[in-house]
């Protein structure tokens, strides 16, 4: 019994594809198989192509490899892969010494297959994301101290590392969100980065989620936000309401003879579920027509709502702020906002839950422009394609052809092979 390592080889525009595939072996001792050939691998892609666009979703792949070793080694391989799964790691080398880790899964045990004859094994890697699902934060897992605080950035990072999700190497935001807070006679504000909670609000056995991945969810929805999975190994955190951050105009020349449009239709209402403090109680607030038709209303689950309550007479905020001076403290009631489209002014203060409430009606009220460019790579200095690295899930974009909008990427879905990524780009 050992650590089994198949690894595998592509050429690709970007450079040399190399895939590591490690589990532990009832069968064999410590192995290494290294000349094995990647005959054929699915798209990679990150983002999400639903209209209800307030999560992220982590992708998987499909891998056909092409096995040199002996057949009863390819058998037993095949058996164990079907019964046990394995670690999936891909890399691609963009520079001389220069390989970058891509992808970072784990074989879906009823999907492998293969062919006798070839000794061909095929799989699909899942995400090491789908390992949030299976973890109960209720629980407290990792044995946080529930009368701590930690800024959301921080939690995020920590629950990647501790849940096994060690391809995530940094947490990013672009959110201009910021808070207001009072200290003996001061009136400060704190950005985003600062903001946090108590471990024991999301930890404890009365707390609201009952899976990592929904509570991670949930709390970028309170702020406004979408999380990503970036092929650079960053986690971003990405305003659906573009703030005056800065995007990127793609060129022209980069993009094919046809940009596919489509219209991602209006929603009749949007119902809200704003917590209270009280555990597992929600008050509810409307936008629009939530009546209808129930499969054209979005919901949203609002944790933090720092201010006055839909019910217009009670207040609750659970929102701790770091003072680098003071440390934690306690938010002011209805003082939240952030920046508008020009990147310079601001919003006017209110409670959390309103300001996210509003800018979701704002965007999904209304009929918007979907549009799918295919964008070709770009050559490094080494002569090879910077395709990963060039497009990125967590910038917003322009369209020459479209100039008067600022886009934000919904879905981006790369053909390693063709050199180009499909772009999906909503309004």
């Amino acid at each position: 019994m050992g650590q089994y390592n198949i690894t595998a080889y592509s050429k690709l525009p970007q450079g040399r594809m190399r895939m590591n595939v490690i589990w532990e072996s009832v069968i064999y001792g410590n192995t290494f198989d290294v000349q094995n050939k990647i005959i054929s691998h699915s798209k990679f892609s990150t983002g999400n192509n639903r209209d209800n666009d307030v999560i992220f979703y982590p992708n998987d792949i499909d891998f056909t490899i092409k096995f040199y070793g002996d057949t009863d080694k390819w058998k037993n391989i095949l058996l164990e892969l079907s019964t046990i799964g394995a670690e999936v790691n891909v890399y691609i080398m963009v520079g001389q010494n220069d390989e970058r880790h891509r992808f970072s899964g784990m074989i879906v045990p009823e999907s492998v297959d293969g062919d006798l004859n070839e000794k061909i094994i095929s799989f699909k890697a899942a995400d090491e994301f789908e390992l949030l699902k299976k973890i109960d934060p209720r629980t407290n897992p990792f044995d946080y101290v529930l009368t701590n605080d930690v800024s959301f950035v921080d939690l995020f990072y920590s629950l990647f590392s501790l849940a096994g999700i060690g391809y995530i190497s940094e947490v990013t935001h672009n959110s201009t969100y910021e808070a207001q807070y009072s200290f003996e006679e001061l009136t400060l504000t704190a950005p985003f980065e600062r903001f946090g909670t108590l471990y024991s609000k999301y930890f404890s056995s009365n707390s609201f989620y009952s899976n990592l991945a929904d509570m991670i969810k949930g709390i970028l929805t309170s702020f406004g936000c979408i999380g990503y999975v970036g092929f650079d190994r960053k986690f971003y955190i990405v305003s659906r309401v573009y703030q005056g951050q800065g995007f990127i105009t793609i060129d022209k020349d980069d993009i094919g003879d046809k940009t596919p449009t489509e219209i991602v239709r209006k929603q009749l209402g949007l119902k809200a579920y704003v917590y209270t403090g009280a555990p597992g109680t929600f008050q509810t607030t409307t936008r629009g027509d939530v009546t209808k038709d129930p499969s054209r209303v979005q919901e949203l689950r609002i944790m933090e709502p720092t201010g006055l309550l839909p019910d217009g007479s009670t207040q609750y905020s659970g929102l701790r702020l770091y003072d680098p001076a003071e440390g934690w403290l306690a938010g002011d009631f209805n003082k939240v906002r952030r920046k508008n489209a020009d990147g310079t002014t601001f919003t006017s203060y209110k409670s959390n839950w309103l300001l996210t409430v509003d800018d979701a009606w704002s965007l999904i009220q209304n009929d918007r422009f979907l549009f799918k460019p295919k964008v070709q790579g770009e050559k490094n200095a080494q002569g090879r394609s910077s395709l990963f690295d060039v497009n990125n899930i967590g910038s917003y974009y322009k369209l020459p052809q479209a100039s008067s909008k600022v886009l934000r990427p919904r879905r981006m879905e790369f053909d390693a092979k063709r050199d180009e990524v499909e772009i999906e780009l909503l309004e």
